[in-house]
């Protein structure tokens, strides 16, 4: 879903629309700067504590190491790094791609790897969204899974409604919950339980 549709999605929620394209009817004028702040708050939500979004990062060999063992903050190697998939480290080199062992982990983000000469690890993890703004195009795809981005026209539609109609506003909000609960659900299938966990707050 890009960007654009999940726009015209939400103004539908909002009534705020009268021709064919919803984005250019005046009505739709006061609502659209505002979208992108909503988005953002949504798509912090989901990525966090609904449907992860799983990226990875490979960490090349040091040509002459140091130690046992080299130090890597995936904070600073992957801007979007959100929390660690600890079970998925693997280590490729010329005899063929394993799951790496001998890894320690340090705080939210710190990885202990083993030195090699001749391998590259590629370690996962899961990501924050990238941020919408006002220049963001309305072919922009937001990172999230389908099942995910089908929410977010209600959230957006519950926060830009508040002052226009409460109960309706509040309605959006309850879809919204209701359907993320069932992310968070659903979500251990992918993480090995770890459905609603936050690093930040520690809460499942």
């Amino acid at each position: 879903m890009t960007w654009g549709e999940i726009k015209k999605i939400t103004l539908m929620k909002l009534f705020a629309y009268g021709g064919d394209d919803p984005l250019t009817d005046g009505l739709a004028e006061p609502y659209l700067p505002l979208m992108p702040a909503a988005a953002n708050e949504a798509l912090h939500l989901l990525a966090t504590a609904g449907r992860f979004i799983q990226h990875s990062v490979q960490i090349p060999p040091e040509e002459s190491p140091q130690g046992d063992y080299r130090r890597c903050d995936l904070k600073e190697l992957a801007k979007d790094f959100y929390f660690l998939d600890s079970e998925k480290i693997y280590l490729s080199t010329p005899k063929g791609r394993t799951a790496a062992e001998g890894v320690q982990t340090e705080g939210e983000s710190i990885l202990w790897l083993p030195a090699v000469k001749d391998g590259t690890y590629t370690v996962y993890y899961y990501a924050y969204p990238a941020k919408i703004d006002e220049q963001t195009p309305d072919s922009f795809t937001p990172a999230l899974h389908p099942e995910a981005a089908a929410l977010l026209p209600l959230y957006m539609a519950s926060q830009l409604y508040k002052d226009d109609d409460v109960g309706l506003a509040a309605l959006y909000r309850q879809e919204f919950d209701a359907g993320l609960e069932v992310l968070r659900r659903g979500a251990g299938r992918f993480t090995g339980g770890k459905s609603a966990f936050s690093p930040q707050t520690g809460w499942w």
